[in-house]
């Protein structure tokens, strides 16, 4: 496949078909690139169906992970809920909503554009005293009321 056709002097060799030799080679060579090729695909068929089962099994253990954190974590609310009863005195509102994103879980809850905040968390008008009360009340996960 790698012989010269050529003399020592750089001539083609007049004993030899150039032309059809040449012609020989591109389609031997073809015929190898394109078996390669398929070796390759049904190398790479093989890998990703590999990664696909590999992926589907981290995510039947990371749905059960959450699955089972979620129960702790509603477990642990439902006790924290019931530990931390807030009574609040009046219904004075602590906040207004100025604005609630309609893809937002705000407005999945029911909240709109102008409804009061009579309690947020632990907070409501008899504690509360400033806006980064409300981080810190989110940060741990508490829920809020509202008063339209």
């Amino acid at each position: 496949m790698d012989s010269p056709l050529v003399d020592d002097e750089g001539f083609p060799i007049a004993e030899l078909d150039t032309y059809l030799i040449k012609k020989t080679r591109q389609e031997i060579n073809c015929k190898l690139n394109n078996s390669l090729i398929k070796a390759m695909i049904v190398f790479l068929t093989a890998v990703i169906s590999g990664l696909m089962n590999d992926r589907k099994e981290l995510e039947k253990q990371v749905v059960t992970a959450l699955g089972e954190l979620h129960k702790e974590n509603s477990d642990a609310t439902m006790e924290t809920d019931v530990a931390t009863t807030v009574h609040r005195t009046s219904n004075e509102p602590i906040a207004r909503v100025d604005a609630v994103d309609e893809s937002g879980a705000a407005s999945r809850a029911g909240i709109c554009m102008d409804d009061q905040v009579i309690q947020f968390g632990e907070l409501h008008a008899g504690n509360f005293t400033d806006l980064h009360q409300l981080k810190d009340v989110v940060s741990n996960g508490v829920s809020c009321a509202s008063a339209p």
